[in-house]
């Protein structure tokens, strides 16, 4: 006789599980949230497989925060203890917020405010979102009325919010304002610093953030810092905007950095010679969109004083403590490799994201010579940052040189950290398509007599002789090598033998 069915909802372990899985997930990335893995998640159930296509439907409905309004009031009442993180909450019953520790604040949102205001003081992450629609105003953050009021949320412009932003409790730890509108950046900070325990800022704008540079170089008053954020997230999609970066100097103490957006516009002369004055001695962690900017050998322009190798600088310094180094950019060329082989001591991870389009230059003599640039100065680095252990090179628009060619500019030199590499990744597109052999488990024997391991392929890729003997010669080199991606190839070690 089958047991009778029950409802996964009314399974406490379940409840408990999935409530910590997904706090794990959100923690566990250094750049945000990480994806929630269905085929991870299921495989950590206490129940049998025959409840797990059931699960599915059920349990992101209740669980993933923009879904979680499909559960209903007495479902949310009843499991609100689990709860840990909230988003676009409609509910109009009791609620548990004992565990709840982050609340993502949308237009949609209808939570009494009785209930909100029981669960502000025990707040430790916030995450407000301004209005979505193109038609309707941004959060808005002029500091001469310090609140987010109903005019800020198109589509509650009858309904005063419960929350201002100048009354939220000083022991926030992390501030997320997204779709805001920040008419001036020096009261904004001055509101910051009430936090004494803010650790982790990020500012998504949606209008033009413009403040030209005054006659000395200096854009704003040094008079309030925010020396306990470690984390500073400044997203400029929407809008760009020529002084995103003259608010770090406000953050003595930031470890961790992410620029995203096309912040610099080119088309403006001062943006290209526009002096930032970081200091940021504590720098471990850089992640930059710096397309547009000009790099050190423009073949027609000849060399620029404030370019791409001058930006890497004013970032990380000369600090050592740089542990990992991303940049989407157009160009990449010497001096940039300068800059970064100045952390040669510290660095251990390096992502180049080359996302030049035909357009940018074409396809003649000067963008093969560029291309060569390139190269070269990837070679360098490679050849100075002893202590790297995670190296990706992704090129979007390559077609100057041809697999054999890179492969002389990259892979003939000994590299300086091919004894500490563990990941390489390299896309260079068009991929190979030769159908020569299929590439099984094959044993690999190290050049210097360490022993030996195997390496499996993801799935059966054939491949022409000179990429295959490429890899080879990559894998020889690097004992401590245990993932490789080369174009479509994805290879990883699954057995060492010493």
């Amino acid at each position: 006789m089958s047991l009778p069915q029950r409802n996964p909802l009314d399974i406490p372990e379940i409840i408990v599980m999935v409530g910590q899985y997904i706090k794990q997930r959100q923690e566990g990335d250094l750049w945000g949230p990480s994806k929630i893995h269905t085929r991870e998640l299921f495989t950590l159930t206490l129940v049998s497989k025959t409840w797990r296509s059931a699960l599915l439907p059920i349990l992101w409905r209740a669980y993933d925060g923009s879904k979680l309004i499909q559960a209903s009031n007495e479902v949310i009442t009843k499991y609100s203890p689990h709860f840990r993180t909230i988003t676009n909450f409609k509910h109009s019953g009791s609620f548990d917020f004992a565990r709840v520790t982050r609340i993502e604040i949308g237009a949609n949102n209808t939570l009494e405010a009785s209930l909100l205001q029981q669960f502000l003081p025990r707040l430790t992450t916030i995450c407000w979102q301004g209005s979505i629609h193109m038609w309707g105003p941004a959060m808005n953050l002029d500091l001469s009325i310090p609140k987010c009021d109903a005019e800020s949320h198109g589509t509650n412009k009858d309904i005063d919010s419960p929350i201002r932003l100048s009354t939220l409790p000083t022991n926030i730890s992390s501030l997320e304002l997204h779709q805001c509108s920040i008419p001036d950046i020096a009261p904004f900070i001055e509101l910051l610093s009430r936090f004494s325990n803010l650790s982790s800022l990020s500012l998504s704008v949606s209008t033009p953030w413009e403040l030209p540079p005054s006659i000395d170089g200096a854009y704003l008053p040094m008079t309030h810092l925010l020396p306990t954020v470690k984390r500073l997230h400044l997203d400029f999609t929407k809008h760009r905007s020529n002084g995103s970066l003259c608010a770090i100097p406000h953050f003595p103490n930031i470890e961790e950095l992410k620029v995203t957006g096309s912040w610099l516009d080119p088309r403006k002369k001062y943006c290209r010679r526009m002096p930032i004055h970081l200091f940021c001695p504590s720098i471990r962690d850089v992640d930059i969109d710096a397309i547009g900017y000009p790099d050190s050998f423009n073949i027609r322009n000849g060399p620029d004083g404030h370019d791409l190798a001058m930006l890497i600088y004013d970032l990380t310094g000369a600090s050592g403590t740089l542990r990992s180094l991303r940049v989407k950019l157009s160009r990449f060329n010497f001096g940039a490799s300068v800059a970064i082989s100045m952390h040669a001591k510290s660095l251990e991870s390096l992502d180049l994201d080359i996302e030049n389009t035909p357009k940018t230059y074409g396809f003649g003599p000067s963008h093969l010579e560029l291309e060569c640039h390139m190269f070269r100065s990837v070679g360098s680095i490679l050849k100075n940052c002893y202590r790297l252990k995670h190296f990706s090179l992704r090129h979007e628009y390559y077609r100057a040189l041809g697999c054999g060619d890179y492969a002389n500019l990259l892979f003939s030199e000994v590299w300086a950290c091919s004894n500490n590499l563990q990941e390489l990744e390299i896309l260079l597109p068009p991929s190979q398509n030769a159908l020569d052999r299929v590439l099984d488990d094959f044993e690999m024997d190290y050049e210097d007599g360490r022993g030996a391991c195997v390496w499996r392929a993801e799935s059966n890729i054939r491949l022409e002789t000179e990429l295959e003997k490429q890899i080879f010669g990559i894998l020889k080199h690097m004992p401590q090598l245990w993932r490789l991606k080369l174009n479509k190839v994805r290879i990883f070690k699954i057995k060492k033998y010493e």
